[in-house]
């Protein structure tokens, strides 16, 4: 999942937030340097991985939690505006991303109040209007 509020453990660097779902699932400690390290260059966030929440703009704060529901390679990702905090530029290079992800095999299900930017990516896009889902277009 990833939430519009982000969820980062404000205690955690953004390693730690990324790491987090691997040491819940008990992954050992010397096996999350890499895919943690990966997904962090991944959503262009190397750099700030020793970085707090506090310490990160709202879009690399956004980039921290999508590279947290990512990082298990889920079938599945619930999005909730997870570009509302992002430039346009970062905007579409994580629908980039997501688009990659459904190519292998990712099913993403987002809410968004940006059109224009779920516009510029392939995929289904349904509305909600009066109460009922309805397709806008099958791009």
């Amino acid at each position: 999942v990833v939430f519009q509020d982000f969820r980062l453990v404000p205690h955690l660097s953004a390693y730690d937030n990324v790491a987090l779902p691997l040491r819940v699932a008990g992954v050992p400690e010397r096996e999350l340097a890499k895919p943690v390290a990966d997904m962090l260059e991944w959503v262009k966030l190397g750099e700030r991985m020793h970085a707090f929440p506090a310490q990160l703009s709202g879009g690399e704060q956004q980039r921290i939690a999508i590279a947290r529901a990512l990082l298990n390679n889920p079938l599945l990702i619930l999005a909730d505006e997870p570009t509302g905090h992002l430039d346009p530029e970062v905007s579409m290079e994580i629908m980039q991303l997501f688009k990659q992800l459904t190519q292998q095999g990712t099913s993403i299900i987002m809410a968004s109040h940006d059109y224009h930017t779920i516009e510029r990516v392939p995929g289904k896009i349904l509305k909600c209007e009066g109460g009922h889902i309805v397709p806008v277009s099958s791009l």
